[in-house]
């Protein structure tokens, strides 16, 4: 009977193991070693390429994309907290955390959006008329690459009785290519503020109406 004789691919050494079971440990280590060496040859050729191209892994990807959504965050509760501080100076907070064609809708649907720094500059000036000292509690935060969503209790005084009322609501920041704020969404139980507020529901619209 002729030999068997085993070729390794890797080394490229004949072999001819003297049993069965050696013949068998010398193929496993043959195709092993392979493998190891194919996967490590396709993984650096892939490395290349993605040199070549520009184009970076999913890894790189997730790495940047989780850096860009803390870093979304960190805008907006930083433009919250100096929106929640004493009266605030709202041009100033516009003009650092919104983009200039940014808009405004603070009760969806009811309310048509403010567009532009100013219009929503407007706005802001008129709710203060009616509350004033907005303490704001976050309670959770949540980011994409280029949204961030939070709830919130919201604790004001009413201006015309000094009753403090809270409010828990949740808002969606639209974040753009320049990490500006470019539109703000507020959502809330509009008949549990009614009720708080103790007025109607007509004069609950006249006081959420646009100046």
């Amino acid at each position: 009977m002729m030999p068997l004789y085993i070729h390794c691919a890797v080394t490229g050494d004949y072999d001819v193991p003297s049993s069965r079971k050696g013949r068998a440990e010398r193929l496993t280590s043959c195709i092993t070693n392979f493998i190891m060496q194919y996967t490590d040859k396709c993984r650096k050729t892939c490395n290349r390429e993605w040199r070549r191209s520009g184009k970076p892994t999913d890894v790189e990807n997730g790495r940047k994309e989780a850096r860009m959504t803390i870093a979304h965050e960190v805008h907006v509760k930083a433009f919250l907290d100096g929106f929640h501080e004493g009266r605030p100076d709202f041009k100033k907070l516009l003009d650092t955390y919104f983009s200039d064609d940014a808009f405004y809708q603070p009760l969806v649907p009811m309310r048509v959006p403010s567009r532009g720094r100013e219009a929503i500059r407007a706005e802001l000036e008129r709710q203060y008329e009616f509350y004033s000292d907005c303490d704001c509690i976050i309670h959770a935060m949540g980011s994409s690459d280029s949204h961030v969503f939070t709830e919130r209790t919201d604790t004001v005084t009413l201006n015309h009785d000094n009753r403090r009322i809270e409010t828990r609501l949740n808002a969606v920041f639209d974040i753009d290519a320049n990490g500006k704020i470019c539109g703000w969404r507020e959502y809330y139980d509009s008949g549990d503020l009614i009720k708080k507020l103790g007025v109607t529901m007509d004069q609950f619209e006249q006081i959420m109406a646009a100046a």
